[in-house]
């Protein structure tokens, strides 16, 4: 079964609901778009928010939150943000990266140029500051394994295919451009690969407990 098959079984059978929500325009634009195109009877809506600022219309079971948590200039106040939207005993899903070794002076100074922002660059003890206060229920600790070339390219085509035919572009110029620019943000993540690892994370929060954990961080 695919994932959005079994996202809309799911949202059928429970009938759960959800918010999204991000500086970025362009992201909200296109998580609604999908919603309409893919599954459009869930009750998801997504909004253009800051996350400090954002009012949910209740409190929340689960917030996913991936590998957001760590750019924000002010992590901690966002875990409290987010406890803050939590119902008592609900889970916070994250997927924070973390280096497993130094990664080389030059690497981060091209990734700040193609991302805008510094990659991650520290341990994992020092990544898992931010989430030790909770209950984790769950941990799964993965690496990160480069891609071919041929399997970039492949990904980057796919998806700038996709981008101009939902645009109706047509211009070779432009699909080039597009292509390169995804191209060079995807590379540069592979690059970054053989430092990084990443965890996967369901932690859990309630009042009785937080900010004491029962469970070692192995």
């Amino acid at each position: 079964m695919s994932y959005l098959a079994r996202t809309r079984e799911l949202a059928t059978l429970t009938g759960c609901s959800g918010e999204g929500f991000d500086l970025s325009e362009s992201s909200v634009e296109m998580a609604n778009y999908n919603k309409k195109r893919y599954v459009s009877e869930i009750n998801f809506s997504y909004k253009v928010a800051d996350g400090y600022m954002y009012k949910s219309r209740g409190k929340f079971t689960h917030i996913a939150v991936g590998a957001s948590l760590q750019f924000f200039p002010d992590s901690e106040k966002m875990v409290s943000r987010c406890i803050s939207m939590l119902e008592d005993g609900g889970y916070i899903l994250a997927a924070p990266f973390y280096v497993v070794r130094t990664i080389p002076s030059n690497l981060i100074k091209r990734a700040q140029k193609v991302f805008g922002i510094t990659p991650t660059n520290v341990s994992y003890k020092e990544i898992m500051q931010l989430y030790n206060k909770f209950e984790i229920i769950y941990e799964d600790r993965n690496e990160l394994i480069q891609e071919t070339k041929n399997e970039l390219e492949y990904y980057c085509r796919s998806t700038v295919d996709r981008a101009c035919e939902m645009r109706n572009i047509k211009n070779k110029k432009v699909y080039e451009a597009m292509f390169g620019r995804l191209f060079e943000v995807k590379e540069m993540s592979n690059d970054l690969r053989p430092y990084q690892r990443y965890s996967v994370l369901v932690l859990r929060f309630r009042k009785s407990v937080y900010p004491n954990r029962f469970v070692e961080l192995f």
